[in-house]
């Protein structure tokens, strides 16, 4: 193993990393959340940021009001205070000061696999092209799906374009000083969103020594994300 630290403060790593018009994605799922990032996010005023986010909820929320997006991609965004009241996500769409494209989890997290595998398009279930997720687009216009042929059957069959944001955050467990990480809980697309990423901004509880991380093999309640 190498002996160079990757270990940084999150202002430095926020400052290094991150850029504006960069493509944001949210490794967690739903916990975990990596909110001293994301409010670093903020501090530093990163502006027109494409984000995603499987299940977005209060992230979503806070990087909005911050005036850091100005696209999102999801499967799912948590409506705040109820109909027509205090989500903020809600109120930048209205306002056409956000952009947002619907997918499902499973065409979400399709996307990542593509970009992860390194293909250039992903083949999803037929019967997404009977939903309005199919046929309501927005900034990704005739992008958001594509309809190929079966070369086995002839049949029509939707795919999704890969994605490869600039940048995952992610928060963990523990993790060393060479970047190796270690998350146990719900893991929705966050193998996919960290393989499929250019960078990977991980803050974590503990920093342990390489050891401790090799003492517990990647599971599948615990995989081993790379540094």
């Amino acid at each position: 193993m190498s002996n160079e630290t990757k270990v940084m403060t999150a202002k430095e790593a926020i400052s290094r990393f991150v850029h504006d018009g960069d493509s944001l994605a949210l490794g967690n799922y739903t916990e975990g959340i990596p909110y001293n990032l994301i409010f670093e996010i903020i501090r530093q005023r990163k502006r027109k940021l494409t984000y995603y986010s499987q299940s977005g909820s209060a992230d979503a929320e806070f990087l909005v009001a911050g005036d850091c997006l100005e696209r999102m991609c999801s499967a799912f965004i948590h409506k705040w205070g109820g109909r027509g009241a205090g989500s903020m996500v809600e109120r930048y769409q209205r306002a056409g000061k956000l952009q947002v494209e619907d997918y499902t989890n499973f065409t979400y997290n399709a996307r990542l696999a593509a970009g992860a595998y390194g293909y250039e398009f992903m083949p999803v279930l037929p019967a997404i092209m009977d939903s309005d997720v199919f046929h309501v687009r927005d900034y990704m216009g005739k992008d958001k799906f594509g309809v190929v042929k079966s070369p086995f059957s002839g049949r029509d069959i939707p795919v999704v374009p890969a994605a490869n944001p600039d940048v995952c955050i992610l928060h963990v467990q523990r993790a060393d000083v060479n970047g190796n990480a270690q998350h146990w809980g719900g893991l929705g697309s966050t193998v996919h969103a960290c393989l499929a990423s250019r960078k990977i901004i991980v803050s974590c509880e503990e920093i342990v020594g390489y050891d401790v991380i090799k003492s517990s093999p990647p599971s599948h309640d615990c995989p081993r994300l790379p540094g």
